[in-house]
């Protein structure tokens, strides 16, 4: 095996050039990282595409000085490719190597040694002419340009997604004091891997960013042209349902009208409430309320459903509790979704428990069931957009749990799960309760005191 005869200073170089890469890279993953977290996306086309040349720009500029002088990122497609970043170790260099690099150029006219590290897929390291070349210049600016950069030393190396070429990281030097050899060729590779990574989930940010454009406008469409015929459609049944009584017929016609115009209204809701989670614009208003009173109210409505089902469906709450500042249709939103959930899981002569009790300075509620229960995998997700489990024939948007967490934690509450297959499952949420009048003086002059 053979082996490199490096000098003292030679080694150090290699060392600290190595030390440069770690850095490189965990920069570069903090950027990665950082695009993976949900943003508050303006809807704006131009805005997303800015944000992400501002990343690629961000890459270039981690790279100089830490491996070489100068740096260009750029995309590739069946046209041709294209300059997105460039970066150099002073002013000017940066204004040759823009002028070099160009806009897009057709891969035809690409120099050899950048053409065979995109056909190839292999990073490509080469001394002299640093082969920057990318648009369309006269031979002697050309000449004149790669002349002023005096670039010594290149390491072109494709980035790569999916099995597919999608861009090109090009390093170079040009002080004869800074090395860049072929035994560089895997830092520059690594750090190609992360920059093709950080385009890749640009790519997906954006095409996640579009979908939920296109999913918002025609929300629109459909709130506004889809509830006005429905709204005609409800006046029209409650209309026939005075005739259907004097007629002693028809009822049931009706009922199944009012309850599939029901069902699309909960349908739109649930998008809408959907949508302004996700837009951050998600708001409550809220009031001191009696819990009690609310679950007595949603028990009352989802009783019949239980009933129908040979379902036994009782109220347990076995202490006094204490106010609670909610938005009222929010929480009966929660309560029932988690009530309706619990009567289509739950077997015929199951039961359903909905109890309450304080906890701290909490009131906790509960809701108990004896369904099928949900698998240990999958408690993570129940509250997740989407989630249906396993049962993907169930009906339903899979949007009510997500909608229940986004409106508890609104009101600085939290909402968990706790299921056991085959023997059911227990969904609970807490919501902080008001300060008795009481403690109220006791309670600021305690936070009076900490602020001294």
């Amino acid at each position: 095996m053979g082996y490199v005869d490096w000098s003292r200073e030679q080694l150090l170089e290699r060392l600290e050039m190595l030390e440069n890469g770690w850095r490189v890279e965990r920069e570069l993953r903090r950027r990665l990282e950082a695009l993976e977290q949900p943003s508050d996306w303006s809807g704006d086309a131009d805005l997303v595409e800015l944000e992400a040349q501002r990343e690629l720009q961000a890459a270039a500029d981690a790279v100089v000085p830490a491996f070489g002088e100068v740096c260009t990122i750029a995309l590739v497609s069946e046209i041709g490719v294209r300059k997105v970043a460039v970066r150099a170790a002073d002013e000017a260099r940066h204004s040759a190597v823009r002028e070099l690099v160009g806009a897009t150029t057709a891969m035809h006219a690409l120099p050899p040694r950048i053409r065979a590290a995109l056909d190839e897929r292999q990073a490509q390291w080469f001394e002299g002419e640093p082969q920057l070349v990318c648009g369309s210049l006269p031979e002697e600016r050309r000449r004149e340009l790669a002349a002023r950069l005096g670039l010594r030393a290149t390491i072109v190396a494709p980035l790569c997604s999916g099995g597919r070429v999608i861009g090109l990281l090009r390093v170079a030097v040009a002080d004869p004091s800074r090395r860049l050899a072929a035994a560089d060729l895997p830092l520059v590779e690594a750090v190609a891997r992360e920059v093709a990574a950080l385009i890749e989930r640009g790519r997906l940010n954006r095409q996640a960013e579009k979908g939920i454009r296109a999913r918002d406008e025609v929300l629109a469409i459909v709130s506004h042209d889809i509830r006005t015929p429905l709204c005609t459609i409800r006046m029209a049944s409650d209309l026939l349902a005075r005739w259907a009584d004097r007629k002693q017929q028809g009822h049931k016609e009706l009922d199944a009208i009012q309850r599939a115009v029901t069902s699309i209204e909960h349908v739109i809701r649930v998008l809408q409430d959907t949508a302004l989670i996700d837009h951050g614009r998600f708001t409550i208003a809220a009031d001191l309320e009696d819990m009690r009173v609310l679950l007595d109210e949603a028990v009352r409505v989802l009783r019949p459903h239980a009933e129908a089902r040979g379902q036994r469906l009782s109220l347990e709450v076995r202490e006094r509790l204490p106010p609670v500042p909610l938005d009222r249709e929010r929480v009966l939103q929660v309560v029932t979704n988690l009530l309706a959930n619990a009567v289509k899981f739950t077997g015929r002569d199951g039961q359903i428990r909905v109890a309450a009790r304080v906890e701290g300075q909490n009131v906790v509620v509960s809701i108990s069931d004896e369904g099928i229960g949900i698998g240990h995998a999958d408690l993570p997700h129940v509250f997740d957009r989407y989630w249906k489990g396993r049962e993907k024939n169930i009906p339903g948007t899979g949007l009510g749990l997500y909608i229940a967490r986004s409106i508890v934690e609104a009101h600085g509450g939290r909402i968990w799960a706790e299921s056991t297959v085959a023997r059911g499952s227990t969904f609970s949420f807490s919501l902080p309760a008001a300060v008795p009048a009481a403690a109220r003086p006791a309670a600021e002059e305690a936070r009076q005191a900490g602020s001294r």
